[in-house]
């Protein structure tokens, strides 16, 4: 099968698969690795070949560069110590402990064993944050595992990058290896957020979402590429160059930035769901050659998975509160999480698409490259599926299941915002800057969007003058939406007559598009 053929028939499953996913209620990267897992043993489905080169550049920089720029910076101010500790420290840690039990215990040559520990360094929230937001567990937890895998993607692989240039090498000096990782990952750093912000001053005058969005992709890539050329970190880059986007702006308009988030959305997923397809097809792949026992790689992939966890509790339970002595703006040195968070924060440390991505980035040649990936894919089924299925039961039995809490912070701010909007509209109509009748207009259209809001708080929340100011927002949302269909009727039969059509066709359809998107909101 072509790589092209081989692309195409990715994507058609993870459509399936994701699809499938809703009415199962199962986070979709489990289903993604179970159904990659079953497609590589089916006979007819070819062995997965990809250049190794080719699949840091092509899966990565998407997937980094949206979470860089879409990450909620504001919200680590509290949490970054844990999140610096958590990226960098456990992750140094955890390769050391990967690599000794990968050597001591499997006998695997200790510069293989290095590079398995670099590929497992780094952790993948995206199972884990989707379970715990849509549960409501507390928002600073979400906020740690996403700043975590966000730092620890450019720790880990900058680890792993050092550790298959050792591979290569006759002899190891651990003072030149420290020193390199520290060139590499701040001249990533370094290069990243030159890149960004020459990026964002480009992007800028250009005033044309099609030009701004690929300006973005010439940026993401590009940090990369530039980055892995002059022999320092391109994933740090990558994220050096998203975060610095976000930070300063990163469109010039309002609709640009929609549809730049929907493009990066589809983008980031595309390259993250294909990437989970391929641990359970590369997984499949590997034990297909017979050569392998299966019963030996269980054993040897529950012990690395069991070191992954065992090293992430223990710093869970320990870390922290030395981290909270040193810490003057905590009180009574605890940490800031409690008990129950720090063990489903332990536990929520699953390993995914990154990890596979670098393994199948392995060079071609490397002693036990094989049994690496293999070891690789093993791991990441046994951190992931069990964990993932297990964590919303966790998460009730530990009382950290608040559902209704995000829900009452989205109200909450948003009420906020809309009566900020009515105080403005209040001082036009003072300064007779407009008609009254139409600040009286704006001042209704406020009102029932605050009556639809205080309507949709949890149960229990709302007094009867707000459920009779729901229904009647309610009522209006029927009305305007029935309006809007009149309104595509009629835009239809002038496209039927020929007397709309193109552009104009289509800048009335995202009008009415936006309009209705606006009333479920």
């Amino acid at each position: 099968m072509h790589d092209l053929e081989l692309f195409i028939a990715l994507l058609a499953g993870v459509v399936g698969l994701v699809w499938l996913a809703g009415p199962l209620r199962i986070p979709y990267p489990v289903l993604l690795v179970l159904g990659g897992l079953g497609a590589g043993l089916l006979p007819f489905v070819p062995k997965v070949e990809i250049e190794p080169g080719f699949v840091l550049l092509a899966f990565l920089p998407p997937i980094l560069y949206r979470a860089a720029w879409t990450f909620a910076a504001e919200d680590v101010r509290m949490q970054w110590h844990a999140i610096a500790l958590l990226a960098v420290g456990l992750v140094l840690v955890t390769i050391g402990a990967v690599a000794w039990v990968a050597h001591a215990v499997i006998g695997i040559p200790w510069a293989p064993a290095f590079i398995l520990g670099a590929v497992l360094g780094p952790t993948d929230p995206v199972a884990a944050t989707s379970v715990i937001r849509r549960l409501g567990a507390p928002e600073q937890m979400a906020t740690i595992l996403e700043g975590e895998s966000l730092v620890n993607d450019g720790s880990g692989l900058t680890a792993f990058r050092i550790a298959v240039g050792v591979a290569g090498a006759e002899t190891f000096h651990p003072g030149a290896a420290v020193l390199q990782f520290a060139g590499v990952a701040l001249g990533g750093l370094a290069l990243g957020a030159v890149l960004g912000y020459a990026g964002t001053l480009i992007r800028r005058r250009l005033q044309a979402a099609e030009l701004e969005i690929t300006t973005g992709l010439v940026t993401a890539y590009g940090a990369f590429a530039l980055a892995e050329r002059v022999g320092v970190s391109g994933i740090l880059a990558v994220v050096a160059a998203g975060f610095v986007v976000g930070r300063a702006g990163a469109f010039t308009g309002p609709d640009t930035r929609i549809q730049a988030i929907g493009f990066w959305r589809t983008l980031s997923f595309v390259a993250e769901s294909t990437l989970f397809l391929l641990v359970g097809l590369a997984f499949s792949s590997i034990l297909g050659r017979g050569d392998i026992p299966l019963g030996k790689v269980a054993v040897e992939s529950l012990a690395i998975a069991a070191t992954i966890l065992a090293v992430r509790l223990v710093w869970m339970y320990t870390v922290p509160y030395a981290a909270a002595r040193l810490d003057r703006r905590i009180a009574g040195a605890r940490p800031l999480t409690d008990r129950r968070e720090r063990l489903l924060l332990g536990i929520a440390g699953m390993r995914g698409a990154v990890s596979v991505a670098a393994a199948l980035a392995i060079p071609a040649g490397t002693a036990a490259r094989d049994e690496v990936v293999l070891l690789t894919c093993g791991a990441v089924l046994l951190t992931l599926v069990p964990i993932a299925l297990a964590l919303p039961a966790l998460m009730r039995a530990l009382g950290l299941v608040r559902e209704d809490e995000a829900r009452r912070r989205y109200v909450d701010a948003r009420v906020r915002v809309h009566e900020a909007a009515i105080d403005r509209a209040e001082e036009i109509g003072d300064e007779g800057e407009a008609p009254e009748e139409l600040v009286a207009r704006a001042r209704e259209a406020y009102d029932l969007r605050i009556s639809r809001l205080e309507a949709s708080r949890p149960e229990g929340e709302q007094d009867g003058e707000d459920g009779e100011a729901g229904d009647r927002a309610d009522r209006y949302k029927r009305v305007r939406k029935a309006l809007l269909e009149a309104e595509r009727e009629a835009l239809s039969e002038l496209s039927d007559a020929g007397e709309v059509r193109g552009e104009t066709l289509r800048a009335i359809e995202k009008e009415l598009d936006l309009e209705e998107s606006r009333l479920d909101h």
